[in-house]
């Protein structure tokens, strides 16, 4: 009996969950549709006025293209007001059957499955992408395009209640460090120290998968670096780093100095690598000691990413006091969770 009440009100906080998402912007009715495939139009300039009109979200099939598989692509624009700048927002596409890309303005913004020749499909997957703000044009016109290929059965953005999202439950960080990294493929352990010149490393969007950055294939090691200023205001407060969600594992440094680690990354030594650890939200406390109050603080972070997405994916990234940690933990429902799985864990 008491496993069963603890069944159900688990059972209620997963459902409660999807409560969380608000809906700015819906994306429900007519889209532009094209049999086919070109990687042109994605292009937020293409002129589409010669495509099909097609209802969103429904199969296709049950809009006039019965028996067709193989790749098509969805346009149409949207307007978002520059009231949500600085505002955590997504695109929701729910569930497409099998594979997808999608491009805000032009810019990808997300992928799920795997297009031939190394096709595999993603159609039980919830589609959210999350939109850098820069991608976005506010109090104008904006374009998504969405590839999608099909390989049997029902085809396209199928269901849901599609849409661009916010969150009421996501946390705000006390020092905001979402926006743009330096960023290096390969290893080396001397990108962790503190005095290491990044000034020709590359430039990252954080939180995006890398793949969506022009580093679609890549699976390996990867580092992101940044500055953070910590005013003394914070001296007498728990710092917390909070790096959002890392597929697939990870270690941060801070100033040179290790402060945390998920998962193993091959040839560290670290933990395990159990396949889930992308799944888990990166908060890593800070030494007062290894902190240089009103002066430059160096982050560095080690990812490693055995296939498909990889890189600091989601956010919100920043540095927060204890406090704001533990209220956002008690507000989202993290200490159940966590307390659900030390009892039915393994």
């Amino acid at each position: 009996m008491y496993k069963t009440i603890l069944i159900i009100l688990l059972f209620l906080t997963l459902l409660s969950a999807d409560a969380e998402w608000i809906k700015i912007v819906d994306l429900r009715g007519q889209w532009k549709f094209n049999l086919g495939d070109n990687l042109n139009w994605a292009d937020p300039d293409y002129d589409d006025s010669d495509w099909e009109n097609i209802f969103v979200p429904a199969p296709w099939e049950d809009e006039g293209f019965p028996g067709y598989d193989g790749y098509a692509w969805y346009r149409t624009s949207f307007n978002i007001s520059s009231e949500y700048m600085s505002q955590n927002l997504y695109i929701r596409l729910w569930q497409i059957d099998d594979v997808d890309e999608v491009y805000i303005n032009g810019h990808f913004v997300g992928f799920s499955g795997s297009f031939p020749p190394n096709y595999y499909t993603a159609y039980t997957s919830d589609r959210i992408y999350r939109i850098p703000e820069e991608y976005l044009r506010f109090d104008s016109k904006n374009i998504i395009t969405v590839r999608v290929f099909d390989k049997e059965l029902f085809g396209g953005i199928m269901r849901g209640r599609i849409g661009i999202y916010t969150r009421r439950d996501e946390i705000e960080p006390d020092i905001p460090l979402d926006g743009t990294w330096k960023f290096m493929i390969g290893d080396n352990p001397r990108w962790k120290e503190y005095d290491y010149n990044d000034r020709q490393w590359k430039k990252i969007m954080v939180p995006a998968h890398w793949e969506t950055q022009g580093y679609k294939d890549y699976d390996g090691y990867a580092w992101y670096r940044t500055q953070v200023f910590i005013t003394d205001k914070f001296r007498n407060e728990r710092l917390i780093l909070f790096l959002g969600k890392i597929d697939d594992v990870d270690e941060v440094y801070f100033n040179g100095i290790l402060v945390g680690a998920t998962g193993s990354i091959p040839g560290s030594g670290y933990h395990s690598f159990s396949g889930e650890e992308w799944l888990e939200w990166r908060a890593y406390t800070l030494d007062r000691d290894d902190i240089n109050y009103n002066a430059k603080n160096v982050i560095a972070v080690r990812v490693y990413d055995a296939m498909i997405h990889g890189g600091i994916y989601q956010g919100p990234i920043g540095i927060m006091t204890h406090e704001n940690y533990n209220n956002w933990r008690n507000r989202t429902g993290e200490k159940k969770r966590n307390f659900f799985e030390s009892l039915f864990g393994d």
